[in-house]
């Protein structure tokens, strides 16, 4: 498999299923022999998937769907005496 034969497969993949949006999960769940080819040929100087190179060569209006990170919704922190003490300690320099 070459890059330009995995971007190929996710174009057509992506032109099948049309997802509002995707990401690196939701490749491997829909090709898998794809997704491991970009994860273990394609990597940063950190050791993560390098998709920055995988993306900009997709279809343009593809592009424009890929959503490297979920969105987690957070939680109002509740333990009003421990939030105080971490302020505390913050506004201290601690």
């Amino acid at each position: 498999m070459t890059l330009k034969g995995a971007v190929r497969t996710i174009n057509k993949l992506l032109g099948k299923h049309r997802p509002q949006t995707f990401s690196s999960s939701w490749i491997f769940e829909h090709s898998q022999p794809v997704y491991n080819f970009i994860r273990l040929n394609f990597r940063t100087e950190l050791g993560t998937v390098d998709w920055d190179a995988v993306t900009p060569l997709l279809t343009r209006r593809y592009q424009k769907r890929w959503k490297r990170y979920r969105v987690k919704r957070l939680e109002p922190y509740e333990d009003k005496e421990e939030l105080d003490k971490v302020l505390v300690m913050k506004k201290d320099g601690t």
